[in-house]
């Protein structure tokens, strides 16, 4: 008996611009990780079906373009900075934020709880003898003593809620010049949009026809894949040196234009041009289907190394400690070291990895694999 056909896991290859083809296809990069991905996937019944359909002509690739030139270069790692720097700005206040939400929770569930005492005890009115009555009214005294407590102490951590609240968003306020100048996701998404627009038969702003460009980057059920030259940032590279990464997925948003323009909302990969590796298509495709990695672990460093760190002062000789402490990526404790989620994958031959039953069921159900 044959095997069952391959399901198909569905792309569209997007292109910065004319520049980032013909950077890919000197590499032969994307044919490559389309390679590494069927070898992977092929044996869990996946298939990548790809649009254009590697081993073409750049000629062909350039209908895939989002701009002919100056296209779309991302900083992510400089997103990332500060991203971190706003983190451990917000982190003092954002503790007692999360600590004061859950002991509002916790008293909203006792003054609920002390309610309900406070009723059931008014109806045993209806069912005691009236000289038992004082006993009940001492008691239910007591309750209300009780319930006004806890609506005192519920009234002020609101109070202390709201402060904490506002001031993580006058500290978001201070930084949202440096926040939208650090922004990927939003160019990204426009210049997605703006193909798409293009690509439509009838234009989603006009409802003019405008003739078909390129159906494939309109079809809903292909996950769209965007080859484009990362940037490093020079205070990046001051501030923690370090190389881009290889990919970056990207999940849907709830809004579709900004200052009257489209703007894709839909889910999409981000792929490096500069920093190439086989895994990333394979890889990028697992966090599509619904799989991020766990927070960074904090670790002891290396013993031998840390040692090597220790200064002491040039004036008083006293001698300074660092921290023996480090943040590891979480992607490098993502289940076992074969995961394809695993960060310790890289480099590995596709039958050196592998795709876990979960991740089996998510890549079945995710809108570009299902039928």
């Amino acid at each position: 008996m044959a095997p069952p056909p391959a399901k198909k896991i569905r792309v569209t290859f997007l292109w910065a611009d004319e520049a980032a083809v013909v950077q890919d296809f000197n590499a032969g990069y994307s044919e490559k990780l389309v390679e590494w991905a069927n070898a992977f996937y092929g044996r869990y019944g996946f298939a990548i079906e790809a649009r254009p359909a590697p081993g073409g002509k750049a000629q062909e690739a350039y209908r895939y373009c989002l701009a002919k030139s100056d296209g779309y270069e991302p900083d992510i790692s400089s997103a990332e900075e500060f991203w971190e720097r706003m983190l451990e700005l917000k982190r003092p206040t954002l503790r007692e934020w999360l600590k004061t939400y859950d002991e509002i929770a916790a008293l909203e569930k006792q003054e609920q709880d002390k309610r309900q005492e406070i009723t059931t005890e008014l109806g045993r009115f209806s069912t005691l003898p009236m000289p038992d009555w004082p006993d009940l009214v001492s008691r239910i005294s007591t309750l209300f003593g009780e319930y006004q407590a806890i609506t005192a102490d519920l009234a002020a951590k609101r109070t202390r809620y709201k402060e904490l609240d506002d001031k993580l968003t006058d500290i978001d306020r201070q930084h949202q010049k440096e926040r939208d100048l650090r922004d990927f996701d939003k160019p990204a998404r426009l210049a997605i949009g703006a193909k798409l627009v293009r690509s439509l038969d009838v234009s989603l702003l006009t409802h003019v026809k405008t003739g078909a460009e390129n159906a494939d980057v309109v079809d809903a059920t292909r996950l769209k894949i965007v080859f484009c030259r990362f940037r490093l940032a020079p205070s990046v590279m001051v501030l923690r040196p370090g190389p881009q990464p290889y990919g970056v997925t990207r999940g849907s948003i709830q809004a579709n234009s900004v200052d009257g323009e489209f703007m894709w909302d839909g889910p999409f990969i981000l792929i490096n041009l500069n920093r190439q590796e086989r895994i990333t298509l394979a890889h990028e495709i697992v966090h599509a289907a619904g799989r991020d990695h766990i927070p960074d672990v904090q670790k002891v460093k290396d013993l031998r190394s840390w040692i090597r760190t220790i200064t002491s002062d040039p004036v008083t000789g006293k001698i300074e400690l660092p921290t023996i402490y480090e943040e590891v990526p979480g992607g490098y404790y993502d289940g076992p070291k074969d995961d394809i989620i695993n960060y310790n994958s890289k480099g590995k031959k596709p039958d050196e990895v592998t795709l876990y039953p979960d991740d089996q069921k998510r890549l079945e159900s995710a809108f570009f694999v299902r039928a």
